[in-house]
């Protein structure tokens, strides 16, 4: 998966929010801490990551990763992509 791709998906569902907080997509740049921005909480990241493993056919493993290295659409990317 490419991380333009996911950017694009994750503008994409996250319109309504980034709305409300007055963001652009051009403010979602790829190194963007997704909590920190205030475009999700745990509740929301949890179904942002349903949403991408739907869309892009994915199992996301969280088991023995530290979530942090996945606030962000860069950090997504590169652990949908590891290898194994």
């Amino acid at each position: 998966m490419k991380v333009d791709e996911l950017q694009g998906f994750v503008v994409a569902e996250l319109g309504p929010r980034m709305e409300r907080l007055d963001l652009t997509s051009a403010d979602v740049t790829p190194d963007l801490d997704l909590f920190s921005a205030g475009l999700v909480d745990s509740m929301g990241f949890m179904e942002l990551l349903a949403a991408i493993e739907k869309r892009f056919g994915v199992e996301i493993d969280l088991d023995g990763v530290d979530p942090e290295t996945l606030y962000s659409i860069e950090g997504l990317a590169r652990h949908v992509n590891r290898p194994g």
